[in-house]
């Protein structure tokens, strides 16, 4: 054998990988994978959610100021009673027209997913009954109106991503507001952009410190979006840090 070839063999066996090395780089490519992928796909979620929570507040608000063109201020929007049916008689004269609706859920809220609904804390959401009445738009995104002790104020629960888990306050559901007639604030809100309160005085400076705490004069107890609260105010936080899931959201 020549020494030219010689070398060659030399060179060969020496740049070639045993099954152990590759076992071995296999496994640490495993590894590596398995500690990034949760975070990977922790934030490819929370991106979606921002997105379809921006979407959907962007259809909320386009509905709102069509039905106003045609119906006027909400000051003059009327509900003939607090029952369902009153409920339903008033989404089709001031919101549904301005919806694309591709499924009513009118007769029970479950078909639209809101059978079970739970609240950031973990507690079941009171609101959620079948009181109340729900959608399904276009997008996929779910929204269910319920009636609040006052006639003129609804409580909206838009879920982006409709029947698919967790069906949680704060984490596919966030919560609005829509007050009209004598009601002490006006038109649609999101929770914790100005929530409307239940006495006459009004709440507009939400800082971030409420939002995540709550608790004080400027907020209501419990609202607050973390882990002991019921995550009302989650999609205001989400807003105020400019349409961004931070690392310190209850996540």
């Amino acid at each position: 054998m020549s020494i030219k070839k010689m070398l060659n063999r030399h060179d060969s066996a020496r740049t070639a990988f045993t099954l152990a090395e590759v076992l071995i780089t296999l496994s640490i490519i495993g590894v590596v994978a398995a500690l990034t992928m949760p975070a990977l796909i922790g934030n490819y979620k929370k991106k979606q959610t921002v997105v379809h929570l921006q979407k959907a507040y962007s259809v909320l608000s386009q509905a709102s100021k069509l039905s106003e063109a045609d119906n006027g201020e909400p000051s003059g929007w009327t509900k003939n009673g607090a029952g369902k049916a009153a409920l339903t008689e008033f989404l089709h004269k001031y919101y549904l027209p301005y919806f694309r609706v591709i499924k009513s859920c009118e007769t029970d809220i479950a078909d639209c997913g809101f059978a079970e609904s739970k609240l950031l804390n973990g507690s079941g959401n009171d609101h959620i009954n079948n009181d109340g009445t729900a959608y399904v738009l276009t997008d996929g995104t779910s929204i269910l109106f319920t009636n609040f002790p006052s006639k003129n104020y609804i409580v909206m629960y838009l879920d982006v991503n409709g029947m698919k888990a967790p069906n949680t306050v704060g984490k596919d559901q966030f919560r609005f507001d829509l007050g009209f007639g004598d009601y002490v604030r006006q038109g649609l809100i999101m929770a914790g952009t100005g929530l409307t309160p239940i006495t006459a005085e009004t709440y507009d400076n939400f800082t971030r410190d409420i939002l995540i705490n709550g608790g004080d004069a400027n907020g209501t107890p419990g609202y607050s979006c973390n882990t002991g609260g019921k995550g009302y105010y989650c999609g205001g936080l989400i807003m105020h840090d400019g349409w961004e899931i931070k690392d310190d959201y209850p996540w």
